[in-house]
């Protein structure tokens, strides 16, 4: 919840106070003829920066690329990172869960060594991605999401009227136990393919959907596939190795 609150309830003060202080190191280091660091660059093409020929100024302002860099660095890290945190924590409370994903990078790699994974590894973790979109389903990393409403919508006995704001609350509707068994459980099998069949596609939709959809969802996804598996090969396998050692010496 607390991811949300940054977006819908931003500390005003402390929000001016660094945007000054990264004016203030962006002119210090254009006074002293340095170049700018390179992490904009990656994020923002060089294009955006140059002056437009029609108006004589810069595509995107100082400030607009400040919005764009934090937006980026927020959005794209500090969301997978607590679905990651939260799928770990499920994990370390169901070894059996914790077991059949190993089972399942054993059996893609051939082997219980620890390597890196390949992009072709990745799709084809499939129940690794059930572990995380049962930790999305559960503690969705933006638990809310709103919409304006332009036109009034009839839905059954209800109407929604135009000109009016919704609010569609995650934590609710992914947790209705009419579309999901054990639904304030733990139970990654609830995004079995036989079970994503039966049920309405826009029940689940941690990523938003249509126009607004998330455009770094499938980027999240292999992101979070990447650190989990890394983690799941590192831990399991090591622990493996040590719970061997002791039974050779007890």
């Amino acid at each position: 919840m607390g991811t949300c609150l940054v977006f819908l309830a931003p500390n005003l003060e402390f929000s001016t106070f660094n945007k000054a202080s990264d004016i203030s190191r962006v002119n210090h280091r254009k006074a002293a003829g340095k170049p700018m660091l390179a992490l904009v660059p990656c994020l923002i093409p060089q294009e955006m920066f140059a002056e437009d020929s029609e108006c004589g100024s810069p595509v995107l302002s100082e400030e607009e690329i400040r919005g764009e860099t934090v937006s980026t660095m927020i959005v794209g890290f500090k969301t997978t990172a607590s679905g990651s945190s939260f799928a770990l924590m499920h994990l370390a409370f169901h070894p059996d869960i914790q077991d059949r994903a190993f089972q399942e990078l054993v059996d893609i790699s051939g082997n219980d060594k620890m390597q890196p994974a390949t992009f072709e590894d990745l799709k084809e973790m499939t129940y690794l991605e059930q572990i995380i979109m049962e930790t999305l389903r559960l503690y969705p990393s933006v638990p809310i999401t709103i919409r304006d409403v332009e036109e009034e919508i009839p839905i059954k006995n209800y109407i929604i009227p135009a000109d009016c704001t919704i609010m569609i609350n995650f934590l609710v509707t992914q947790r209705n136990p009419k579309y999901f068994t054990n639904s304030d459980k733990f139970y990654p099998d609830n995004f079995s393919p036989e079970k994503k069949s039966t049920r309405h596609p826009f029940v689940f939709k941690p990523f938003s959907d249509r126009p607004r959809v998330c455009v770094g969802a499938k980027y999240a996804m292999f992101q979070m596939k990447v650190m989990l598996s890394t983690i799941l090969s590192f831990l399991l396998k090591s622990s493996r190795i040590w719970r061997d050692l002791k039974q050779v010496y007890n």
